[in-house]
């Protein structure tokens, strides 16, 4: 293919998209900024004048580490290079020596440019600092600057002691608290034929059922009787089973508390009409006859 070569100033170009797109540069009507005195297409003038009034409205600053003036709406420093580097202007250095003289009479009792007066008052004012705290073994004080590790006993024989004390008391609690006890917590639950159950108790009461051929019901949202507790407050109660040949409720309880207790009089003195069995052992799963 033969070179594309402009008329206007005899550029070769390997296409013609690239020759029409340099021959619109100098057919395009540039116009000239009132500002600037430099020349733009049309389209390109209106973001130019927005930079140069930008640029105009700009105010002359010293700069804080070199002392040079430029121009900028707020920054303190001529360039990125003045700001991160070392040099420190004159006032720059005036302020730190007015902080530092003025730490060195408030902080040193001792300073001589200080009158006896104001060193009594930055002795009192170090003193209030302190903290009187007690041996938690012994009972005698111990005092903890701020800003310090505090202590909590006053000699390390109280430490020892307290130590001492503390192996004596788990060693005699060993095997008296925690761990598992007997009817305590809740039971371990399972799924049985689909259908989840809360203890192991009622599985072996469900086990049970379908050994004698009985048919059951285990739904809570068809079976729901209210009743009031201790407090007075009216809950919920939800049986366990539910017979529905011979409107049978059955509730499996091996662990009783006075709440429960409560619970179940109070179920039995509003809703006298319903049937409720209540097994208190796996014997009596185990036993059970209807």
């Amino acid at each position: 293919m033969g070179k594309h070569i402009c008329k206007h100033c005899s550029k070769e170009f390997d296409s013609g998209p690239l020759l029409g797109s340099h021959v619109r540069s100098h057919t395009r009507r540039l116009v000239e900024c009132d500002i600037c005195h430099q020349k733009f297409g049309e389209k390109q003038l209106d973001k130019h004048k927005i930079i140069c009034l930008k640029k105009e409205e700009l105010s002359y600053k010293n700069c804080e580490k070199c002392g040079k003036d430029f121009k900028s709406y707020s920054s303190r420093f001529c360039s990125r290079s003045c700001a991160n580097g070392h040099v420190v202007s004159e006032k720059q250095k005036l302020k730190t020596s007015k902080t530092l003289t003025g730490r060195i009479l408030t902080d040193n009792p001792h300073s001589t440019k200080l009158s006896e007066e104001e060193r009594k008052k930055i002795k009192e004012a170090y003193v209030l600092k302190r903290q009187d705290k007690f041996c938690s073994y012994c009972g005698l004080k111990t005092k903890s600057v701020n800003n310090q590790p505090t202590k909590n006993f006053c000699v390390p024989q109280c430490l020892e002691a307290k130590e001492q004390i503390s192996k004596k008391l788990s060693s005699s609690l060993k095997g008296k608290t925690g761990g598992y006890r007997e009817k305590g917590g809740r039971g371990k639950g399972c799924h049985y034929k689909g259908i989840w159950m809360d203890s192991t108790w009622e599985l072996a009461l469900a086990q049970r059922l379908d050994d004698l051929s009985i048919q059951w019901e285990r739904d809570a949202k068809k079976h729901v009787f209210e009743y009031v507790d201790i407090e007075g407050k009216h809950r919920k109660y939800y049986p366990d089973f539910f017979i529905p040949n011979l409107e049978l409720y059955i509730e499996v309880k091996g662990y009783w508390t006075s709440e429960t207790r409560h619970k179940m009089s109070s179920i039995k003195n509003i809703h006298k009409h319903i049937n409720l069995l209540v097994l208190e052992s796996l014997e009596d799963i185990q036993s059970l006859k209807i």
